[in-house]
C-alpha cells in the first residue's frame, strides 16, 4: 500500500515540474508597471506646509496609458510627518499609504521633504526635495521618476 503512494507522487512530480518550470516565462508576460510621484509644496504660514502628492501607474505603452490612482493633499508641520492612508477598507492589497517627513536645517532654514508612496506595503514611490528659505512664500515642486516596483 505504500509503494502506491511512491508511485503517485513520483508521477504528480513528473507533472508538475514543466509546468511550475513555465510559471516564470508567464510571469514576464504581465504587463510592466512604473509608479511616478509629482509633489507640490506650498508654505501656509512660517510652520505649516500644505503637501499635493499625485500618484501615478505608468504600465508599458503597448498595455494602456498612464492611470492617476490618487491625489491627496496632506498639511504637515516642519520637522514633523503626516501619512493618508487610501482604499475602501476592505482590501489591504488596494490600500495605498502616503507618508511625508519633513525636517528643517536650523543652519539655512532650508526645508527638506521626504514622501514616500506604498501599497499593500509594497514601496512604490519615493521622492526627495528641497526648499530654499527665499522660495517658502512660493510653491516648489518636486518630480520624481519610476521608483520601487517595475
Amino acid at each position: 500500500m505504500g509503494n502506491r503512494y511512491v508511485n503517485f507522487a513520483a508521477r504528480l512530480l513528473t507533472i508538475m515540474t514543466p509546468c511550475l518550470a513555465g510559471l516564470p516565462i508567464l510571469a514576464s508576460c504581465a504587463a510592466p508597471v512604473g509608479w511616478g510621484t509629482d509633489v507640490t509644496a506650498t508654505s501656509l504660514n512660517e510652520d505649516q506646509w500644505k503637501v499635493e502628492v499625485v500618484i501615478t501607474k505608468h504600465p508599458n505603452e503597448k498595455h494602456g496609458t498612464d492611470q492617476v490612482v490618487s491625489a491627496p493633499t496632506l498639511i504637515c508641520r516642519g520637522g514633523e510627518s503626516a501619512e493618508m492612508r487610501i482604499g475602501d477598507g476592505q482590501d489591504d492589497m488596494d490600500l495605498v499609504r502616503v507618508q511625508v517627513d519633513t525636517a528643517k536645517d536650523p543652519a539655512t532654514d532650508e526645508m527638506t521633504f521626504m514622501v514616500v508612496v506604498r501599497e499593500g506595503g509594497w514601496l512604490r514611490s519615493r521622492t526627495s526635495f528641497k526648499v530654499q528659505p527665499d522660495d517658502a512664500a512660493n510653491a516648489t515642486t518636486a518630480m520624481a521618476g519610476d521608483s520601487g516596483a517595475k
